[in-house]
């Protein structure tokens, strides 16, 4: 048996004590195929054999092979290729980055949860985890690690299947030095997981200070909407808020409304905004409009 590299086809013996069906398909994520197997159980069964004459004289031995549940990667390769893994310049800078196979990543596959048409989606992907970087030989490095959170796929018809992306992606910022690893900020990020036109879209972008302290919240309120002539659709932003914290206490807030023409343009904006002035314990609020002719 062999598969493609995409430039050869390099041969691999394959050898089993039973029968079995092979197939090629991509496994571990990384670009390439790999041969997997599904073994057969030889079942010898005594079968009796009918003559004309119509009753039962003799039977004989017959093999069948019956399905074992036996699923084996007969060859795969888990390193990654054709993905940027590291990139350096002359005068010190450095990137590196970091990737490791969905099903590796804790949290990031919920099986068997969620019902038909919302799945879980369990095909092959490779992840990025964490990435490195410094502007010079002797900076520190600045390290971001990524966690995710229930990817999921629609399936459906070909207007209503798609790729649902992740429930959450959360992003830790730290930096290393010589006295050890400090975390300063961290980002989580949550998207609406109902329709494939939301994939990509935020619903909630949350940071958090180096003490874990909440510091900044913005929300997005979308609305799916069909566009002319063609009868596709896009989503669109209808309101977002903004919510400013100050040592976890919510300090401003402010709220945007957009109104859109017939091309998908705004036309107009509202924004509302409250400043808390927790000092002196007295609210301060404004109101603009924006009217784009």
């Amino acid at each position: 048996m062999s598969y493609s590299d995409g430039r050869s086809y390099p041969s691999y013996d394959v050898q089993k004590d039973a029968p079995g069906f092979y197939q090629v398909a991509d496994i571990n994520g990384d670009g390439k195929a790999d041969i997997v197997g599904l073994g057969l159980t030889e079942k010898v069964k005594q079968t009796p054999i009918l003559l004309t004459q119509g009753f039962f004289v003799d039977s004989e031995k017959f093999s069948e092979y019956e399905p074992n549940a036996g699923f084996a990667v007969l060859h795969t390769e888990k390193v990654e290729t054709d993905v940027i893994s590291q990139v350096t310049s002359s005068d010190g800078k450095e990137i590196k980055i970091t990737y490791t196979l969905k099903d590796d990543v804790d949290g990031t596959v919920k099986p068997n949860t969620g019902e038909y048409p919302n799945l879980p989606d369990t095909s092959p992907e490779a992840l990025v985890t964490q990435v490195e970087s410094k502007s010079g030989t002797d900076s520190p490095v600045n390290k971001t690690t990524y966690k995710y959170e229930d990817k999921r796929y629609m399936e459906g018809t070909e207007d209503e299947l798609g790729d649902m992306g992740f429930k959450t992606v959360t992003k830790v910022h730290s930096q290393i030095t010589d006295e050890g690893e400090k975390v300063t900020a961290t980002e989580v990020t949550e998207y609406n997981q109902n329709d494939p036109f939301d994939y990509g879209k935020p619903v909630s972008m949350k940071e958090y200070n180096e003490e874990g302290n909440l510091q900044h919240v913005t929300t997005f309120n979308r609305e799916k909407v069909a566009t002319s002539p063609n009868g596709t659709y896009t989503v669109r932003v209808k309101s977002e808020d903004n919510a400013i914290y100050e040592n976890g206490n919510l300090l401003f807030t402010n709220n945007r409304t957009y109104t859109y023409d017939a091309n998908g343009n705004i036309t107009k904006e509202v924004s509302s905004s409250l400043l808390l002035m927790t000092e002196k314990f007295h609210k301060l609020t404004t109101n603009t409009t924006k009217t784009v002719l």
